[in-house]
């Protein structure tokens, strides 16, 4: 088998002779004779970067010329190839003809037209071939936040978002990059923080899901991780800045998902925004607590006929309660404190208002039947350990009650007894809607509760029972 060399042409390219050279590479190009077009081309482009301040201009005009012809005949031949191995090597030509990878994929992605169709893995062949995962994504990321895949002009819910995110991200898996790179294109920055931005911008986001998306961009698209913190850090600096009129559970809520992100738990701002929303929370539940409902309580009158159930004062008030409760059970990451503060606040109120009142006979019904109430709420609700001086308020309230539903023979013996259940607000003692099962038992708890004070128990005894008149 005889195997034909092709005579490759001079590479003597001087500043004598280098237009006549240009000349003659643009002849084997007319001719279809790659072989010295690609030689003499090559010495060319050596000539002029070692000559490029003292070439003629006719020189660069000519090269520019031939070169912008060389392209233009090898993107016919691209366009019409329709067999993968000639597609193949007419690639392989154009990437000799250009300067640089970067200039031979914006010509294959804007000034050819392809009719090919490659299957997957020949597509990834051409890719291995001609470029690095490091530049496919570097050349492939701008055009592609370009495209129709990531728009934002029509986003309207967080699934638009997410899809979003998501194109990006097969976009970085399709480059293969390695485990180690890290991206450091300004642009792609600044587009995946405008996914982050518009995702907390939507009016009621789930936090849930942005705490994913957070996750899923920082193990998935290839950004260094204090650039990330940093994208991440200005997306929740703006959304703190947003106003929530009325919607304060709300906000803090949302911040207090946040800061289950491993990554956004370090935010001094979420810390701090949590902080100052649970602050103005309770200030604001405080301030409905006293306008709304303790308030109402001044118009209970301690006289007059008993009715022997709760008063509409206190239905509102356990169904406050009850709604807190149920917000933080549909909401478990707030804090138990919004519940916990709401019933401290409430013991306060009420240990001052049973503490002044002097109900009849009469009215002593209506008045346990509250008091029963609400230390049976208090027990039925409190999230976590009661605090002493909460639970003594209860305490307080219930002897209150006993003092007035007792006989006056009862009252004048005590005698100290345990609680059945020592740490609990009714700590244990049997009753009904209106009254203790026995006065006796509930009087010799309740006042072992209150052993340090019972030099004042004469007086008390007195002061709430003034109304109240036995035969």
């Amino acid at each position: 088998m005889n195997i034909v060399v092709e005579e490759l042409p001079s590479g003597d390219v001087k500043l004598e002779n280098c237009n006549s050279r240009v000349k003659e590479c643009e002849e084997y190009l007319l001719n279809s004779q790659w072989v010295q077009f690609q030689y003499l081309f090559k010495q060319l482009i050596k000539f002029n970067e070692k000559n490029r301040y003292e070439i003629p201009e006719a020189f660069s005009t000519a090269f520019d010329t031939m070169k912008k012809s060389a392209i233009s005949h090898i993107l016919k031949n691209l366009e019409i190839a329709n067999i993968f191995e000639d597609f193949k090597v007419w690639f392989q030509r154009l990437s000799e003809v250009v300067s640089s990878k970067e200039e031979l994929w914006n010509i294959i992605h804007t000034q050819a037209n392809m009719s090919i169709r490659v299957t997957m893995r020949q597509n990834q062949e051409l890719v291995s071939l001609f470029f690095t995962p490091e530049t496919l994504f570097e050349y492939g990321i701008k055009p592609f936040m370009e495209s129709n895949v990531c728009d934002f002009k029509n986003v309207m819910n967080e699934e638009n978002l997410i899809d979003n995110f998501y194109g990006v991200a097969g976009f970085v898996r399709a480059c293969g990059l390695s485990t180690t790179f890290e991206s450091n294109n300004q642009d792609y920055f600044n587009f995946v923080e405008k996914i982050l931005v518009n995702f907390v911008n939507l009016p009621d986001f789930d936090p849930h899901r942005f705490v994913w998306l957070v996750e899923a961009c920082n193990g998935n698209l290839k950004i260094p991780p204090a650039t990330f913190r940093e994208i991440c850090q200005n997306t929740i600096e703006k959304f703190s800045q947003q106003e929530f009129k009325g919607q304060l559970m709300q906000k803090l809520y949302k911040f207090c998902v946040l800061s289950t992100s491993p990554l956004m738990q370090t935010f001094p701002v979420i810390q701090r925004c949590i902080d100052d929303t649970y602050v103005q929370l309770i200030e604001e539940q405080r301030s409905f607590s006293r306008r709304y409902i303790f308030s109402q309580f001044t118009s209970i009158e301690w006289n007059g006929k008993s009715t022997g159930q709760v008063c509409d004062q206190l239905k509102c008030w356990t169904l406050f309660v009850s709604n807190v409760s149920l917000r933080l059970a549909d909401k478990p990451e707030l804090p138990k404190m919004i519940l916990q503060d709401l019933l401290d606040d409430s013991m306060s109120f009420f240990e001052g208002f049973f503490a002044d009142a002097q109900p009849t006979k009469e009215k002593a019904i209506d008045m346990r039947c509250y008091i029963l109430h609400i230390a049976e709420t208090i027990e039925e609700f409190y999230p976590g350990p009661i605090p002493q001086n909460t639970i003594y308020k209860v305490w307080y309230i219930l002897f209150i009650a006993a003092i007035a539903g007792a006989l006056e023979h009862e009252l004048n013996d005590i005698h100290y007894a345990d609680a059945p259940k020592p740490d609990t607000p009714t700590l244990g003692l049997e009753h009904s809607a209106t009254d203790f099962t026995s006065y006796t038992f509930a009087l010799s708890v309740l006042s072992k509760k209150f052993e340090v004070q019972n030099d004042t128990f004469t007086e008390m005894f007195a002061f709430i029972r003034q109304n109240i008149k036995y035969p």
